[in-house]
Formats: structure tokens, C-alpha cells, sequence
């Protein structure tokens, strides 16, 4: 099935979900799409680790970095960040905070607190700190 259909359904599936540090949150919503699409494991290695911000930063800094994740699972950082498809995966924030989107149909998806929320790559890009591509 094609990756735009899949990560239509996935969006769909997702759009009223609540934000739950550790089972639905911005590292775990493209962790768990790469799951889903492409068969992999990732999510497990994230999932129930940490329960609120401070044990997320722990976990991420100490244990477990978004390079090492989606690098594990064939993920390439792009040179251009300009230009982004279905189904990247979009870094915002810091180095040692980051927030991941998964874009599709121009648009860039994230849990946040309050939820899915979406905005346009034009809108999001001069936040853009990385681009990963499968």
C-alpha cells in the first residue's frame, strides 16, 4: 500500500489520542508509525521508560539519543533540510530536547500536551534542526 494511504490511516487512527509521557508523545507517535509502516521494533525500546519531563530527560540523555534510534532503523539525516517528503521525520528543538514530527501531505504532525497538532513545513522550518529520510 502506498505510504501516503498508510500514513493518511495512521494520522487518523492518532488524531484524538491524548498525550501520555512514555506511551504517546512526540518521541513515540513517529516511533510508533515506523512500527506500523515498516515493521520495526522502536517503540519498545522508548515505551514506559520515563513518565513525566524530568525522567524523559534523563532517558534521553543518558540512555538513548534520536540519532542512535532512527539511524538503528535505516534512517538517513538529509543535507537539505529545504526539502522534505511524506514520511520524513523532522527535528525541532535542541540537541538534547528535541520534538520529531512526521510530515506528511506538506504538513508536519507532532503529539504535543495539548495533543496531534499539525503545521505546515514553511511554518515550522526556520526550527528545523534535522531531516530523516528511509
Amino acid at each position: 500500500m502506498s505510504i501516503n494511504l498508510e500514513l493518511f490511516k495512521y494520522i487518523e487512527r492518532h488524531k484524538y489520542d491524548k498525550y501520555l509521557w512514555g506511551e504517546r508523545d512526540c518521541m513515540l507517535f513517529p516511533s510508533m508509525w515506523i512500527d506500523t509502516y515498516y515493521g520495526e521494533n522502536t517503540s519498545k525500546t522508548i515505551k514506559h521508560q520515563y513518565y513525566n519531563r524530568r525522567t524523559a530527560l534523563v532517558f534521553y540523555k543518558n540512555y538513548l539519543s534520536t540519532d542512535t534510534v532512527l539511524k538503528g532503523v535505516n534512517y538517513v539525516e538529509q543535507a537539505d533540510i529545504s526539502n522534505v517528503e511524506d514520511g520524513d521525520i523532522v527535528q525541532t528543538g535542541t540537541l538534547e530536547w528535541p520534538l520529531l514530527w512526521l510530515m506528511y501531505n506538506d504538513a508536519a504532525y507532532c503529539m504535543s500536551e495539548q495533543g496531534l497538532i499539525f503545521v505546515t513545513y514553511e511554518a515550522l522550518s526556520p526550527q528545523v534542526l534535522k531531516v530523516w529520510r528511509r
